[in-house]
């Protein structure tokens, strides 16, 4: 399970460090991740970085999936077109770090200032101006989210 937050920078060969507390679980695929755009689609921009493993049961699922109704053939492309299609796969090299490819970089706007975080089953990655928009717009819920029951410790 992923949690947490980590602040990193983007080296000049557009490699990205991976908190050691990530790595253990991201290896568990022989060092195969699956990096692509985050679903689903948001203003604010981020990178999916999900072991290999995981990835094809969640393309399993895809495939298995009945979905139904007028919307379902637009709704399997707009997952195919935005999640499927943009995934690469990347390796971590020894020193923990990946190569974010250059059409990842410029979605995400990734250039300088990273900030990874834990989203359970993943992680994020975003540029850090991308990441201040992320939580102005999430505090924005936070009352609506003291009042979700059901799923706090």
């Amino acid at each position: 399970m992923f949690t947490g937050r980590h602040y990193h920078t983007i080296d000049a060969k557009a490699r990205i460090a991976i908190p050691h507390r990530f790595r253990d679980e991201l290896s568990s695929s022989d060092g195969k991740l699956i990096i692509t755009r985050s679903w689903p689609p948001r203003p604010v921009r981020s990178l999916d970085l999900i072991p290999f493993e995981r990835y094809e049961i969640f393309l399993d699922q895809l495939r298995n999936t009945p979905m139904e109704g007028p919307d379902a053939p637009d709704l399997r492309d707009a997952l195919l077109a935005n999640y499927v299609h943009p995934a690469q796969e990347v390796t971590l090299d020894k020193q923990g770090r990946i190569l974010v490819p250059p059409e990842h970089r410029e979605y995400a706007r990734l250039s300088r200032d990273v900030v990874t975080t834990g989203d359970v089953t993943k992680v994020r990655l975003w540029a850090a101006e991308e990441y201040e928009k992320f939580l102005v717009r999430a505090s924005a819920f936070d009352e609506k989210a003291s009042q979700f029951s059901g799923v706090w410790l």
